[in-house]
């Protein structure tokens, strides 16, 4: 009888980047986000979601222009600290004539 391969531990979600490491708990195709942050421009809000250790960052997008419209889009991208904190300042700086990125709740 030939053994089964669990499914679960060869699947790599498409659009995420991979973050190369032989660590089962480094693995960002394998976590749960369970700390949120919320930070606003003028033109959209900024849900920053990370992994209970702050390894993995996701990205939700929340449009604020058309009030009558809800419109959300979720970064596929899985963020490092580095790299979420970078993004947070090319956002600030982006958004420095209208008042920048300011921390929500």
């Amino acid at each position: 009888m030939a053994k089964s391969e669990d499914s679960k531990s060869n699947f790599i979600h498409p659009s995420a980047k991979v973050h190369p490491s032989n660590d089962p708990d480094s693995d960002p195709n394998f976590y749960s986000l369970e700390k949120f942050r919320l930070y606003e421009t003028g033109a959209r809000f900024y849900l920053i979601g990370s992994d209970r250790n702050k390894r993995f960052f996701r990205v939700l997008k929340i449009d604020r222009s058309e009030p009558s419209d809800l419109n959300i889009s979720e970064d596929p991208v899985v963020y490092s600290p580095q790299e979420i904190k970078s993004l947070l300042q090319r956002i600030a700086e982006g958004n420095r004539a209208t008042g920048g990125l300011t921390f929500f709740c």
